[in-house]
């Protein structure tokens, strides 16, 4: 996130008529789209990270004018969300290792066995097993 970030506000302060920023702010006119679901492009994703950054995608210009405050602010943001995806990780690891049971009432119960499976699927899945 953060070289992507860096390079976006070096193409942002670029002059007008250099091909990386065109071609950042351009649109295609021409070719085909996928079937099964587009894919995304670099401006997709930059505004996809700045909102898991906190950092809002509309003021895109105005937040990389000025190069230092930038830095700064994408550093410090990306760093928090690093913070933040560790945590999480760690906190559902835990969660995994501990072995926490769900409890009776949310989840399916097997009418064979009364084992409670997280989703209806899985209660599928496992009624197979008494076939």
């Amino acid at each position: 996130m953060t070289a992507q970030y860096r390079w976006a506000g070096h193409v942002t302060r670029m002059e007008d008529t250099r091909l990386p920023k065109i071609t950042f702010y351009s649109e295609l006119e021409h070719g085909t789209r996928y079937h099964g679901g587009q894919l995304k492009r670099c401006k997709d994703m930059l505004k996809m990270n700045m909102r898991a950054c906190d950092l809002p995608p509309n003021e895109l210009e105005n937040l990389m004018a000025d190069r230092s405050s930038w830095r700064s602010s994408f550093k410090k943001q990306v760093s928090d969300f690093e913070r933040r995806r560790i945590l999480s990780l760690q906190d559902k690891r835990v969660q995994r290792k501990t072995g926490c049971q769900l409890s009776p009432d949310c989840g399916f119960t097997c009418d064979n066995c009364s084992r409670v499976c997280a989703s209806r699927i899985g209660l599928i899945s496992h009624q197979q097993t008494h076939l």
